[in-house]
């Protein structure tokens, strides 16, 4: 499911925006610009927010009501509000707000308005789920009157906390609606802001090891359906009755199976394996063999077209005095132009953020699904920038991704200025 428009009323009781994604089929991108401190940043993160683990996002967050339209025709409101504390718990020196009650509502919408399922948090439902939970020593910090940011970072990514208050109120659908919704969120400060602070081990060491891990994983699978396909060779060519095949047709098997192969040797996926000639007398045998090898290449399913696409955007960065190379034991290697290897580190912040940018978008983000992107022109050359449009467009074709990029980049914004949307003009029309 996608994403049709989003209404947000009263942003940090700011800022109004309606805004209509774009949608067509081959045009499903839509590029958020602004200044600082409009809340770009804040839309994507919203639509983000919206899974069984991150709801609680929307407890915290400042606004009045946020309407959502869905690529299936529903809708999900959310409203947010305020209702007045019992007498006995007021502060008279409290101000308005801190005097009162936060409530805050979703409601999922059929496309006649009906109430398909809802979710709500309140002080009551939020202090029950703390207490069942095992978060008693929170509440009584909160009780005493002291700081609960602590408890309140705990429950933004807490899948188990919304589960118990599904449950509690008899609403576990609305969860299930939720996974309906698939995002990737790519945030801005890719390179730096995802490293372990105790081993510093950054974003593009861990691009490496995990597709180090996805072609290893691959290629043994692979040795282990060929000992299969292998076995069952003999049974082929004895068992059926030996026609003839003709010419054309091994040639056409042989020119699939030799294309395969080619891909797969050049990601070290397999053996160079030598495709034997046309021979009328045992074509029947040497076409079983042939079918066989295709059948050992098909159990790569998809991964090689991702390799491809992968491998062909970056063939067209360009880096400078480097090339790329692939394989099971490595993942990736960097091999500069007078044949030295060369450590991922060693690359310039703009060449490590176009890999790791790459490898999340083809290998990371779900088909079918939206992707969000926080200010991809960090540490991109501007030349970069101008064909990042182009990069993203590709990848979303193949994928069927609904495509979302916030941007201060004037390079992005004019390449895509027919799909661009200025929340400042947005905010002042």
């Amino acid at each position: 499911m996608q994403f049709k428009y989003i209404y947000i009323k009263n942003l940090f009781g700011l800022y109004n925006y309606n805004i209509e994604f774009f949608r067509e089929d081959e045009n499903k991108l839509t590029i958020l610009t602004a200044p600082n401190g409009y809340g770009k940043t804040t839309v994507l993160t919203i639509l983000d927010s919206l899974s069984p683990e991150s709801l609680y996002y929307f407890y915290l967050l400042k606004y009045e009501m946020i309407e959502i339209g869905l690529s299936d025709g529903t809708r999900l409101l959310i409203d947010q509000f305020f209702s007045e504390k019992e007498n006995q718990e007021k502060d008279k020196t409290s101000d308005i707000k801190q005097a009162s009650v936060k409530e805050v509502r979703f409601s999922w919408l059929n496309e006649d308005s009906s109430v398909l399922c809802h979710f709500l948090y309140n002080n009551n439902v939020i202090r029950k789920a703390k207490r069942n939970l095992g978060f008693r020593h929170e509440l009584l910090f909160e009780n005493w009157g002291q700081d609960s940011s602590k408890s309140d970072k705990e429950l933004l990514r807490n899948k188990r906390f919304n589960e118990y208050i599904a449950h509690d109120i008899g609403q576990d659908i609305f969860l299930m609606q939720l996974e309906s919704l698939r995002t990737k969120f790519i945030h801005a400060n890719r390179i730096y802001n995802e490293a372990n602070e105790k081993n510093d081990v950054l974003p593009i060491q861990k691009i490496r090891q995990k597709l180090q891990k996805y072609l290893s994983w691959a290629y043994q699978n692979y040795l282990q359906q060929s000992q299969r396909i292998d076995s069952q060779f003999i049974k082929r060519v004895i068992s059926k009755e030996k026609a003839t095949i003709s010419e054309q047709e091994y040639s056409q098997l042989a020119e699939k199976v030799m294309q395969k192969r080619d891909e797969l040797f050049y990601f070290r996926l397999t053996d160079n394996i030598a495709i034997p000639s046309y021979d009328k007398e045992n074509s029947f045998i040497l076409y079983n063999y042939i079918k066989g090898l295709g059948e050992k290449y098909d159990n790569y399913g998809n991964l090689v077209e991702k390799l491809n696409l992968f491998n062909k955007l970056l063939q067209t960065k360009k880096f400078a005095q480097k090339n790329i190379t692939f394989s099971p034991q490595h993942g990736f290697q960097i091999i500069s132009a007078n044949g030295d290897m060369l450590d991922e580190n060693l690359l310039s912040s703009g060449e490590q953020n176009e890999i790791v940018l790459l490898f999340l978008l083809i290998f990371e983000v779900s088909d079918n699904s939206v992707l969000l992107i926080d200010e991809p022109e960090n540490s991109l050359h501007v030349v970069w920038q101008q064909n990042f449009l182009d990069d993203i467009l590709e990848i979303a074709r193949i994928k069927n991704l609904q495509v979302i990029v916030s941007t201060h980049s004037i390079s992005i914004v004019s390449r895509g200025q027919e799909n661009a949307i200025d929340l400042y003009y947005l905010q002042n029309k």
